[in-house]
Formats: structure tokens, sequence, C-alpha cells
């Protein structure tokens, strides 16, 4: 999730869902896209694409599911 638009790419807009965080606050997801991102790994740089990442507006940080990075860029 993401609340930076230019840093996703094949940006698709979709109808406003209700996002709950755990400090009980409520955000709309507006859309969502793809991320390209370069990691430092033991073996050295490793690119990478973040597939369906949420555009948050209101979202104050980031946030990701190391999860979903290891499943997305391996």
């Amino acid at each position: 999730m993401t609340s930076t638009k230019k840093i996703i790419k094949s940006y698709k807009v979709f109808n406003p869902v209700d996002v709950h965080l755990a400090d009980d606050g409520v955000v709309q997801a507006i859309g969502k896209g793809d991320i390209v991102m370069s990691m430092k790994t033991p073996r050295g740089i490793k690119k990478g694409v973040l597939t369906d990442v949420w555009h948050i507006p209101k979202l104050s940080r980031n946030l990701f599911s190391v999860g979903r990075l290891t499943k997305d860029v391996g």
C-alpha cells in the first residue's frame, strides 16, 4: 500500500474500498498498480515488481507484506 501514485505503474482506478488500520482508523484505497523496486541481497542488487499495490492517498507510510514480497519478487 502506498500514498505515492507516481511510483505506481499500470495504474487502474477502482471504486473506493475501506481499509481498516491498526489504530482503528479507516482510509480508502482508490486504485492499484505495480511498483518496480530494487533490493540489496547477499548476491547483489535484485530488481523485482510488486503487483496489485493499492493506492491509498491518506496513508502516512508505505506498507508491505514480507510474505507478499518474497512471493512477487522471490
